[in-house]
Parts: structure tokens; C-alpha cells; sequence
């Protein structure tokens, strides 16, 4: 179901080499009529993008980076609503 897909997917986020030892977190969004999460990998790299995927951990898109991408699904990213975070180091 929804929560262990996420679920999974934050443990292996935060055990893995992708997110920083501190100032990573998880944060859920309203987007597009719709339940997002955005793992923010922390500040400990310059050119790092924060994933950004639906309640199915379908990836819609990435965030920042070398880049400083602001769009998912052709919309900017701002216009989405914060709700909670769910996981932070």
C-alpha cells in the first residue's frame, strides 16, 4: 500500500548514500489535486536535487539542482501547498 512504498522508500533515502548526514528531510505537499512527497537530500552538495513522487513513489520529477529546476508536471512547484514533514535527520 501507500504507506510502505513510502515508507521503504524513506528508509533506504535515509540509510542510503544520497541523503546528507544532517538537513535531510521528507516533506508532503498538496500538488496538482494531489498527495506529494519531496526528499530533500540536505545542503551537504551543491548541485543535489531533491525527488520529488507521488503516494504510488511514481517519480514526477526532480527539483534544484545544477539546473535549479522549479517545474513538475509543466507547473512550478511553488504553487503546491506544504502540509507536514514526515522525516527529517
Amino acid at each position: 500500500g501507500q504507506q510502505t512504498c513510502l515508507q521503504t522508500k524513506i528508509n533506504s533515502f535515509s540509510s542510503g548514500n544520497y541523503a546528507c548526514p544532517t538537513t535531510a528531510n521528507v516533506k508532503e505537499y498538496f500538488f496538482q489535486n494531489s498527495t506529494v512527497y519531496v526528499f530533500n537530500p540536505g545542503n551537504c552538495g551543491a548541485d543535489m536535487t531533491s525527488e520529488v513522487i507521488n503516494s504510488d513513489c511514481q517519480t514526477l520529477g526532480y527539483l534544484g539542482g545544477f539546473a535549479g529546476n522549479i517545474l513538475i508536471n509543466s507547473e512550478d512547484f511553488s504553487n503546491a501547498t506544504f502540509v507536514r514533514t514526515v522525516w527529517t535527520n
